[in-house]
Protein backbone atom coordinates (compact mmCIF):
# COMPACT_ATOMS: atom_id res chain seq x y z
CA UNK A 1 0.00 0.00 0.00
CA UNK A 2 1.83 3.37 -0.90
CA UNK A 3 1.94 6.27 2.07
CA UNK A 4 -0.77 8.70 1.91
CA UNK A 5 -2.88 5.97 -0.14
CA UNK A 6 -5.09 4.60 3.42
CA UNK A 7 -5.28 8.11 4.05
CA UNK A 8 -6.76 9.43 1.44
CA UNK A 9 -9.02 6.63 1.27
CA UNK A 10 -10.55 7.31 5.01
CA UNK A 11 -10.99 11.05 3.52
CA UNK A 12 -12.97 10.18 0.95
CA UNK A 13 -15.30 7.98 3.13
CA UNK A 14 -15.49 10.32 6.12
CA UNK A 15 -18.03 12.72 5.50
CA UNK A 16 -17.48 15.29 8.18
CA UNK A 17 -14.33 18.01 7.77
CA UNK A 18 -13.25 17.46 11.20
CA UNK A 19 -12.73 13.86 10.54
CA UNK A 20 -11.02 14.24 7.10
CA UNK A 21 -8.53 16.77 9.43
CA UNK A 22 -7.41 14.23 11.81
CA UNK A 23 -6.75 11.93 9.05
CA UNK A 24 -4.67 14.11 7.40
CA UNK A 25 -2.86 15.06 10.68
CA UNK A 26 -2.58 11.36 11.18
CA UNK A 27 -1.13 10.36 7.99
CA UNK A 28 1.37 13.59 8.09
CA UNK A 29 2.35 12.13 11.36
CA UNK A 30 3.20 8.64 10.34
CA UNK A 31 4.96 10.39 7.25
CA UNK A 32 7.11 12.21 9.70
CA UNK A 33 7.48 9.20 11.66
CA UNK A 34 8.64 7.18 8.76
CA UNK A 35 11.05 10.01 7.71
CA UNK A 36 12.44 9.93 11.28
CA UNK A 37 13.02 6.37 11.21
CA UNK A 38 14.79 6.75 7.57
CA UNK A 39 17.33 9.30 9.26
CA UNK A 40 17.91 7.25 12.68
CA UNK A 41 18.83 4.09 9.95
CA UNK A 42 21.28 6.43 7.81
CA UNK A 43 22.94 7.77 11.41
CA UNK A 44 23.23 4.04 12.33
CA UNK A 45 24.75 3.51 8.66
CA UNK A 46 27.29 6.17 9.41
CA UNK A 47 27.82 5.03 12.78
CA UNK A 48 28.68 1.18 11.41
CA UNK A 49 30.81 3.11 8.45
CA UNK A 50 32.96 5.02 11.01
CA UNK A 51 33.17 2.23 12.87
CA UNK A 52 34.26 0.15 9.94
CA UNK A 53 37.06 2.90 9.14
CA UNK A 54 38.07 3.28 12.70
CA UNK A 55 38.56 -0.30 13.40
CA UNK A 56 40.64 -0.72 10.05
CA UNK A 57 42.95 2.29 11.13
CA UNK A 58 43.61 0.52 14.85
CA UNK A 59 44.04 -2.20 12.85
CA UNK A 60 47.13 -0.61 10.49
CA UNK A 61 48.43 0.89 13.92
CA UNK A 62 48.98 -2.52 15.26
CA UNK A 63 50.58 -3.78 12.61
CA UNK A 64 52.63 -0.45 12.65
CA UNK A 65 53.45 -0.97 15.97
CA UNK A 66 54.59 -4.52 15.79
CA UNK A 67 56.86 -3.65 12.55
CA UNK A 68 58.43 -1.06 15.11
CA UNK A 69 59.14 -3.58 17.51
CA UNK A 70 60.46 -6.20 15.29
CA UNK A 71 62.94 -3.55 14.04
CA UNK A 72 63.58 -2.33 17.25
CA UNK A 73 64.44 -6.13 17.94
CA UNK A 74 66.52 -6.30 15.32
CA UNK A 75 68.21 -2.78 16.16
CA UNK A 76 69.43 -4.09 19.29
CA UNK A 77 70.74 -7.27 18.06
CA UNK A 78 73.01 -5.34 15.46
CA UNK A 79 73.74 -3.08 18.04
CA UNK A 80 74.82 -6.03 20.38
CA UNK A 81 76.68 -7.13 16.99
CA UNK A 82 78.85 -4.03 16.82
CA UNK A 83 79.47 -3.55 20.09
CA UNK A 84 80.76 -6.98 20.57
CA UNK A 85 83.04 -6.31 17.01
CA UNK A 86 84.04 -3.07 18.47
CA UNK A 87 85.35 -4.74 21.69
CA UNK A 88 87.45 -7.72 19.29
CA UNK A 89 89.00 -4.63 16.96
CA UNK A 90 89.94 -2.76 20.23
CA UNK A 91 91.56 -5.96 21.75
CA UNK A 92 93.34 -6.74 18.62
CA UNK A 93 94.58 -3.04 18.37
CA UNK A 94 95.80 -3.22 21.73
CA UNK A 95 97.67 -6.29 20.90
CA UNK A 96 99.38 -5.26 18.39
CA UNK A 97 100.16 -1.83 19.64
CA UNK A 98 102.15 -4.45 22.50
CA UNK A 99 103.41 -6.32 19.64
CA UNK A 100 104.97 -3.33 18.43
CA UNK A 101 106.16 -1.48 20.99
CA UNK A 102 108.09 -4.41 22.08
CA UNK A 103 110.00 -5.15 18.70
CA UNK A 104 110.77 -1.15 17.60
CA UNK A 105 113.09 -1.33 20.34
CA UNK A 106 114.50 -4.84 19.08
CA UNK A 107 114.85 -3.52 15.31
CA UNK A 108 117.04 -0.40 16.93
CA UNK A 109 119.52 -2.60 18.06
CA UNK A 110 119.86 -4.74 14.86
Amino acid sequence: VPPGFLGAMWVAMVRSPKQAELVAILEEMSELARRQQRGEEAQQQRFAEELRATRSEYQSVQEFATRLQGEHRELQRSEAVLKDNLEKAESRSSMYEGSISTLIPQLRFQ
